[in-house]
């Protein structure tokens, strides 16, 4: 039982750090698009994710892989 609660606390810390990489990236790859398309977007990455996909033929190459890794 305790393999089992630790195997499963790892997958957890390594899907949280896996998360944050990808809002690390987010942040920096999409900053640009961001102000440009959703500087009336208050703060909430569920509304600024929506934004930037609705805005997804217009947005950066880089913001636009980006997005794409995070819905995986």
């Amino acid at each position: 039982m305790k393999r089992i609660f630790l195997a499963l606390a790892i997958l957890a810390c390594t899907d949280l750090a896996s998360h944050a990489q990808t809002q690390g990236e987010l942040a920096r790859h999409c900053k640009a698009d961001l102000r440009k398309f959703c500087k009336n977007v208050h703060a909430g990455s569920s509304r600024l994710l929506q934004c930037l996909r609705m805005n997804g033929s217009l947005i950066s190459a880089e913001c636009s892989q980006t997005l794409r890794k995070m819905k995986r």
